[in-house]
């Protein structure tokens, strides 16, 4: 049975799945497996492939749960994905709710929660380092649209601040996550810092407060579907949320907002970053519950609220993360393509190849030196051969 951990449901928009995905590639790579997730997403335009993560292929499994998520199996319920795990992967794989148990190291196992967000032992698993350089590295499409390469001209040069509006502020907001700050909050954290407010990138999606900059997208969401996420727009803007993220991650210095998108910008760029201290969310409040708060030096302060832990991911790369973070920088391998299940593991499938292609190389070779020694005159050589 092919060793693997599997996300069998994305949770949220972009920078709740960069934690799925950050974790889930971690994992994959500590135990030299596969890392399954349920369908191209963001991701899979944004960042350069992960050697050890790929899609769930198209079959039997995929689509029992984009039957169970549509609600023609189970009503869309956990227990509805992971009868598709019993049922079609076989009970060797064990669903795993990591909100309620530990690591220990399986190999064969599916999840469909976000504990890796909320809890230190989970958020343990991956590398700061790691993750900027390897699972999230941005695509060659990221890098060369002309967004990309002003913006990383003028990288560390300017300020910005993320105040998040939105969802958050409606009057029928119910969701029991996220306060509002108000504009004082920064204002007082910019005053503190000797920095005008004239002299700051304003992002949010309140119009009012958004700066007009070069690269400001001004049309919002553009769309938003289940499961591969936002609607691509074209090869320049790429996703109408692009546009943001880039100014936050080449900023010098950011004041961030409480959210996971914001989170993960600051946390990739390695700026100076200034996090809200947010309080929970009182229980039963509808609407915008607005907070006055102040400012850590950090990127640790967690965007919910107190009740979590801070976010921290390890300082310290294990020495295979190191030498895989130093080889990609020569070489990036792609993605290919697999069955999710089967007995022979994918590295031993990809070995098997290799053999082959050797042996191939060998009986070409001797073939060419037999013909050549009763044929003495010019035969094209074989030089190398490439898998």
């Amino acid at each position: 049975m092919e060793s693997k951990i599997v996300n069998i449901h994305w949770i949220g928009r972009l920078g709740n799945r960069m934690f799925q995905y950050a974790f889930g590639c971690s994992y994959a790579f500590q135990h030299n497996i596969i890392h399954y997730f349920p369908s191209e997403w963001e991701g899979t335009v944004l960042f350069k492939p992960f050697p050890h993560a790929l899609p769930i292929p198209d079959g039997e499994f995929r689509d029992c749960l984009r039957n169970a998520h549509e609600g023609t199996a189970h009503g869309g319920t956990d227990e509805g994905r992971e009868e598709c795990v019993t049922n079609v992967l076989g009970e060797g794989v064990e669903c795993r709710d990591f909100n309620h148990k530990e690591l220990d190291g399986n190999t064969n196992l599916a999840f469909q929660d976000i504990a890796m967000m909320y809890f230190k032992d989970k958020m343990q698993v991956m590398c700061t380092e790691f993750i900027r350089n390897s699972v999230f590295s941005f695509s060659d499409l990221v890098k060369g649209t002309e967004m990309y390469k002003d913006l990383e001209s003028r990288k560390s040069t300017y300020v910005v601040v993320h105040v998040r509006r939105g969802d958050i502020v409606a009057s029928n907001y119910e969701n029991q996550s996220h306060v509002a700050i108000t504009l004082d909050s920064y204002k007082k954290q910019l005053q503190t810092l000797g920095i005008a407010n004239d002299d700051v990138i304003w992002i949010s999606e309140d119009t009012s407060i958004a700066t007009k900059h070069k690269w400001y997208f001004p049309n919002g969401d553009m769309g938003w579907k289940y499961p591969n996420g936002q609607k691509y727009l074209d090869k320049n803007t790429i996703f109408d949320f692009l546009p943001d993220l880039l100014t936050i991650y080449f900023a010098g210095t950011i004041l961030r907002g409480n959210s996971g998108f914001s989170w993960w910008a600051a946390e990739l760029s390695g700026s100076n970053v200034y996090s809200p201290v947010v309080p929970d969310r009182p229980a039963g409040v509808k609407g915008a519950h607005w907070v006055d708060c102040d400012f850590v030096n950090d990127n640790t302060a967690h965007f919910m609220g107190a009740r979590f832990d801070p976010i921290v991911f390890r300082k310290q790369c294990t020495p295979d993360e190191s030498k895989f973070i130093a080889s990609i920088a020569i070489h990036h391998p792609s993605k290919q393509p697999c069955t999710l299940s089967t007995d022979l593991s994918r590295r031993k499938r990809l070995t098997l190849i290799s053999v082959l292609c050797v042996i191939l190389a060998l009986c070409a070779s001797i073939k060419l030196y037999s013909a050549r020694s009763r044929h003495p005159r010019s035969i094209p050589r074989i030089s190398r051969v490439t898998i």
